[in-house]
């Protein structure tokens, strides 16, 4: 898949193309298919993909598109692309933004892979503060415990920013 399809099946979901293009969705995620005009709910959809139990008829939202249409693929990401008004460019991109392309995504995955060290650590204090915790509680712990779980709660106070997600 080619760059441009891969972003708008990142930013465009089955579910916000059907509504869009004045389809119904469900709750159940089951509504009678598009395609062929069905009256029962056997074309089922997540975020990413869609299947009618009827017609066989299945893919992604470029897919979809495609068949509501009767798009070619190029069509139908030039369709998604206006209108969702995502602003993907239809150029080839050059060499060298490619290789800027690439740098980008080497340090997004390390950011990535450096957020979930900073979680996994996380956890593993948290269970270690735990159980210190439960040592002075049940006072099987001595004046040295007590000291570093009280440091381990305050590094853990300090770093929870980095690890919890906020309530949306």
């Amino acid at each position: 898949m080619n760059m441009t399809a891969e972003k708008i099946t990142e930013y465009v979901t089955v579910p916000m193309a059907l509504s869009h293009y004045g389809y119904p969705t469900s709750s159940r995620r089951r509504i009678p298919c598009p395609l062929h005009s069905g009256k029962d709910p056997n074309f089922c959809y997540t975020d990413q993909v869609f299947h009618c139990w009827t017609c066989g008829a299945k893919g992604n939202v470029i897919s979809l598109v495609m068949r509501l249409f009767g798009l070619s693929f190029p069509q139908a990401l030039m369709k998604l692309n206006t209108d969702f008004a995502l602003g993907l460019s239809a150029h080839k991109p050059t060499l060298r933004e490619r290789q800027q392309m690439m740098e980008s995504r080497k340090v997004q995955r390390a950011y990535e892979g450096m957020t979930e060290e900073r979680k996994r650590l996380y956890r593993g204090l948290s269970v270690y503060h735990r159980e210190l915790w439960r040592r002075i509680t049940s006072g099987e712990a001595d004046e040295g415990t007590v000291m570093l779980q009280q440091e381990v709660e305050a590094w853990l106070d300090e770093n929870i920013g980095e690890v919890a997600v906020p309530w949306t």
